[in-house]
């Protein structure tokens, strides 16, 4: 199914569920799903859920899941051509704001779904007169679909409030979230980080829901294409602090295949703002280090812009790929965190538990977050030569704790 082919209806098509949570109500929408007996049997797996709100009150409204062609499709497409999406999946949200989608993992199109297992989606949300976006990516696993940064199996819950644009993702943990130079940041800056445009529901939106529910499961020709710019951005990505004493020397590495999570630029009418993230895994392996004062590590990212075909204008920049890692260093204020524990000697590795997200951790056309680590793939070890202390952020231990650093004192 590529971007240039001309085919409208997606043979094998998606059995599809439109799934009331909060009314106890279930009515299939299918396409060529052979004579499944049970139509809730063969919705497949929940992709997201979640609760659509209106100014903090529950609110009836249609979402859909519309998914990118996978990135090397993507990258065959020329500049100035038409990015063809496939609607996945529909629901509607129940009255108390509630709503669940399903997809069955074996019938995504080929073209949408990367080597490693990767959807990039775009979950669009809209009651009757206001309308929202919100980008992820998720990963197919044998038990369900997963996100690049979540534990294995586990779902993805994504609530909007339409007249905010207030979005809540599982996947991003606020209480977590660190700046630029990476201190915590207060509970209002991670809400507006996490707020997204809301516009007037389009024509467009209307016509994907149609197409959706006459089973033209297809790469729609919409009023208007999303197109391919030739304008690219390079940025660096802040990925993660290293902080050392004269006592112990910190080496950070990233290993092939790591996913970082980047968030993803949408311009509305007041402007440019955040509009979810997509997984960009990294295709080297490297060391940086060792180091004992106090740095962030960044790598270099590539964004690629894209514009509506009926005005010309961009209209949001997604990232495109890492480009390089370990791009840099930049100095930051020494961490006095009091979570410790004392060490003279040994090498200590910091693999576990979830590195924080950081806002503002790139910057293209608005603060975007990016999260990447800890595990196998994304480590800091301290070397310890003398006593010093390791310290966790946000209160908890080292081995707990979203980051941490080495401290003398």
């Amino acid at each position: 199914m590529g971007a240039g082919r001309s085919s409208r209806v997606l043979t094998g098509g998606l059995a599809l569920v439109l799934v009331l949570t909060g009314g106890g109500v279930s009515a299939s929408a299918d396409a060529e799903v052979g004579d499944a007996a049970d139509p809730v049997a063969d919705r497949g797996h929940v992709v997201v859920s979640g609760t659509v709100t209106r100014a903090g009150s529950p609110a009836v409204a249609d979402i859909l899941a519309v998914a990118w062609p996978e990135g090397a499709v993507l990258d065959k497409i020329p500049d100035e051509g038409a990015v063809r999406m496939v609607t996945l999946a529909a629901a509607k949200s129940a009255t108390s704001g509630d709503y669940s989608i399903s997809v069955d993992l074996d019938k995504v199109p080929v073209d949408y779904i990367d080597d490693s297992g990767q959807v990039d989606v775009d979950l669009l949300i809209a009651d009757d007169t206001a309308e929202a976006t919100w980008s992820f990516s998720l990963v197919r696993e044998p038990a369900g679909w997963t996100t690049a940064t979540s534990e294995s199996g586990e779902g993805l819950d994504v609530s909007v409030d339409l007249e905010s644009g207030q979005v809540k993702d599982s996947s991003i943990d606020v209480d977590s979230m660190v700046d630029s130079d990476f201190d915590p940041v207060d509970t209002g800056a991670a809400q507006e980080q996490t707020t997204t445009a809301v516009e007037t529901r389009s024509a467009v939106f209307d016509q994907r829901l149609a197409a959706y529910k006459s089973a033209e499961f297809a790469p729609l020709e919409p009023i208007c294409d999303t197109v391919r710019s030739a304008t690219t951005h390079t940025a660096r990505e802040r990925w993660a602090l290293s902080q050392g004493t004269t006592n112990v020397a910190v080496t950070a590495k990233q290993s092939r295949d790591l996913s970082h999570t980047l968030g993803v630029a949408i311009k509305g009418s007041s402007g440019w703002k955040m509009s979810g993230t997509l997984a960009k895994k990294t295709t080297v392996s490297g060391e940086d280090g060792p180091y004992r004062a106090v740095y962030y590590h960044t790598n270099t990212v590539r964004y690629r812009d894209y514009k509506n075909s009926c005005t010309g204008k961009i209209t949001r920049s997604r990232p495109e790929a890492i480009t390089d890692i370990f791009s840099g260093l930049t100095n930051v204020p020494r961490k006095n965190w009091t979570t410790c524990v004392t060490k003279s000697s040994g090498t200590y590795t910091k693999e576990t538990e979830k590195n924080a997200t950081i806002s503002g951790a790139v910057k293209v056309h608005a603060e975007l977050t990016a999260q990447a680590g800890w595990g196998t793939k994304a480590s800091l070890a301290f070397k310890f030569t003398g006593p010093s202390r390791l310290c966790g952020s946000n209160g908890k231990s080292w081995v707990s704790a979203p980051q941490v650093v080495a401290r003398t004192s």
